[in-house]
């Protein structure tokens, strides 16, 4: 019965450990999806400013 609970012990802090490596990985992930999203979004935002502006300056030469 000892050998058995020791086994259960082990795989528990094996399970743990998994545990801990999956989470940190899905926080990695989260973190470099927040990160495109706002590079993405700054993009936009900054891309449409620029055509705007470059739209508005035609207007504004004729």
């Amino acid at each position: 019965m000892g050998v058995m609970q020791n086994e259960l012990a082990q795989l528990q802090v094996e399970f743990t450990r998994l545990d801990v490596r999956i989470d940190m990985r899905l926080k990695d992930f989260q973190e470099g999806i927040k990160s495109e999203v706002r590079f993405e979004g700054i993009f936009f935002w900054l891309s449409s400013k620029g055509a705007s502006s470059g739209a508005s300056y035609v207007r504004s030469r004729t």
